[in-house]
Formats: structure tokens, sequence, C-alpha cells
């Protein structure tokens, strides 16, 4: 779903791998039954990178269109996007 958000500028991408190599993986991917993820590429990129778990939640029988709705409420908060 990259193409869904922009992506995190370097600050914050840093500032999340740092957070997930002191902490670990606080909330966890979401991914759909195929494990495509819908939420979460920063967190398992990082994750993949320092070898640690990435917890996930699978989400089963959405439609591609239900999978970027998802994505944008789910990131609308934690990135302070405008959903519009």
């Amino acid at each position: 779903m990259k193409d869904v958000l922009p992506p995190l500028d370097r600050f914050d991408y840093e500032k999340l791998a740092h957070s997930i190599l002191h902490e670990g993986v606080q909330e966890p991917i979401v991914v759909n039954e195929y494990d495509v993820i819908i939420d979460g590429e920063n967190r398992k990129e990082i994750a993949d990178r320092f070898d640690m778990p990435c917890p996930k939640r699978v989400v089963t029988g959405l439609t591609p269109q239900e999978m970027r709705d998802l994505c944008i409420i789910l990131n609308a908060a934690r990135r302070q996007l405008s959903i519009e």
C-alpha cells in the first residue's frame, strides 16, 4: 500500500527506527489474508533490518478499496494526516 500515503521523511523514519530498536514494534502491522501489508510497512522494514520480531494482525475479506481506506484511517492520527 506504499502508493496510498506519502513516505515518512527521514527524521520521522529515523525516530521510528530508534523507537523500534529500543522498545521493539509496539503496534502490530496489519496484513490481509495474503500477507499484503495494509499498515506498517515502515515498522516491518525496520524490524527486518534489525532482525527483530514484528507482530502482525490479519484482517480478511477486504476489497482493495477497503484496504486503502483502512490504511488511510490507521495512519491519519499517527501522521497527522487529513482524511480527504
